[in-house]
């Protein structure tokens, strides 16, 4: 199965247009979702490389993605980093037990996200 690149569940604009931005620099698709079951049905098709979960305005939808992953043989591969608002900072430990391979605060994830991209994105 090939990769598709880098999917995410993201709300803010800003946050997508950087994180599409970045993909395309490297010369890598990127294609955004705007419901977890989408997200999910396209991934068992054409998995994709790295996932990008906002999980501070798309938490319930975050955790159904790290749920699906987890329990699907060929997706438990994917990696998957999130981030969260610094008054959800809380929220990190359990995005992280739960599949993520790291969870960030949003402005940190921002200014990580060429390294996350180096990183993970194959």
């Amino acid at each position: 199965m090939s990769s598709a690149g880098i999917y995410g569940l993201v709300s803010g604009m800003a946050a997508a247009t950087k994180i599409v931005e970045m993909a395309r620099s490297h010369h890598l698709a990127v294609r955004m979702f705007d419901r977890s079951t989408s997200l999910i049905e396209n991934a068992k098709i054409s998995r994709p490389c790295l996932v990008i979960l906002d999980c501070d305005e798309r938490e319930a939808q975050a955790f159904e993605v790290l749920k699906a992953f987890s329990k699907d043989a060929d997706l438990s591969k994917v990696a998957i980093v999130g981030y969260v608002s610094q008054s959800k900072a809380a929220l990190k430990p359990e995005i992280e037990r739960a599949g993520c391979l790291r969870g960030y605060l949003k402005t940190e994830f921002i200014r990580e996200l060429p390294n996350i991209i180096l990183r993970y994105a194959k």
